[in-house]
């Protein structure tokens, strides 16, 4: 079974208009509530192609409840720790030519909460694939830590998509991907990434301190996979976004999927890009049928791997 943990999600509210005029009123031509969370973008993906997983996480409030209610009408199993503070609202501003993100304040967890949780992880067993996604809610310590220390024993697929400053402690759990973004890369280095020789750079302390593989997702520019003895270049697909989140996500659904199915890492890497793609261009979503057309126009190079 796959396991997709979302610890911090959120009701993504997108806005549409034309410009937002700060100090005044301002009337959206569009807006949508949707139930997010990179966990969760994760199981919605694997979904489109008919591959299960149970996503977990924490939920409350009159937010929490809207997202159950939500999430029900999703084709992926959803098991999510009451809590009694509210699970936060993220803003997300469309305008013709720019995007604003306002991310709303994360819930306290209590102790007992995340006991919880940890009896929904405890199905885990050998062979599954555990996926940690997101930001931590307003707690003082790694919980993906202590929860990657409580399941060493077992033979599972890990895959991380964690906020940069929580990789240094992770790495040596061995997970089969981690995800992070050109910042988290930063964040991990502290220091700026400028180039593809700081990527891969990176990318090999990385490997050094346990990852299996790296996938550096660099926006509109592609992205880049690096292992001990690859370094692949995923050149971006070119197109009209309409939104401009979830990307990453959805490139985690893509890989697992091709993963699960025994594929090589380039198809496991064209897969990847194809969800990440659609995610950008189709407003309503993606199906296996347009991932699979989708599929055909990605190109991978292969880089020099020193």
């Amino acid at each position: 079974m796959i396991y997709t943990l979302t610890l911090n999600p959120a009701i993504d509210y997108e806005i549409e208009l034309n410009t937002l005029k700060l100090g005044t009123i301002n009337t959206t031509e569009e807006q949508h509530f949707i139930s997010g969370g990179k966990g969760i973008n994760v199981s919605r993906g694997l979904s489109y192609f008919g591959i299960d997983s149970i996503a977990v996480g924490f939920l409350g409030g009159f937010t929490g409840n809207f997202m159950r209610e939500s999430l029900s009408n999703d084709k992926f199993e959803s098991r999510f720790v009451t809590i009694t503070d509210m699970t936060r609202i993220n803003i997300k501003i469309h305008e013709i030519n720019e995007h604003t993100d306002v991310t709303g304040k994360s819930p306290r967890i209590s102790s007992y909460e995340i006991d919880q949780l940890l009896n929904f992880l405890d199905e885990l067993k050998d062979g599954d694939v555990l996926i940690l996604s997101g930001s931590q809610p307003r707690i003082n310590f790694n919980l993906y830590k202590q929860i990657l220390e409580r399941y060493k024993y077992l033979n599972i697929d890990i895959v991380l998509d964690v906020p940069g400053d929580l990789y240094d402690e992770l790495l040596s759990y061995q997970p089969l991907l981690i995800k992070p973004n050109l910042a988290e890369l930063s964040q991990f280095l502290k220091q700026e990434v400028h180039d593809v020789d700081d990527i891969v750079k990176a990318s090999k302390m990385m490997i050094e301190k346990g990852s299996q593989s790296v996938f550096v997702s660099c926006g509109e520019k592609g992205g880049y996979f690096i292992d001990k003895n690859h370094i692949y270049y995923a050149k971006p697909v070119k197109g009209s976004p309409k939104r401009l989140f979830g990307a990453g996500d959805h490139f985690v659904a893509g890989y697992i999927y091709g993963h699960v199915s025994g594929l090589k890492i380039i198809d496991k890497l064209k897969y990847g890009i194809a969800c990440a793609s659609l995610q950008i261009f189709e407003q309503n979503g993606y199906n296996q049928t347009k991932v699979e057309d989708m599929f055909k126009f990605i190109e991978i190079e292969e880089l020099c791997h020193d």
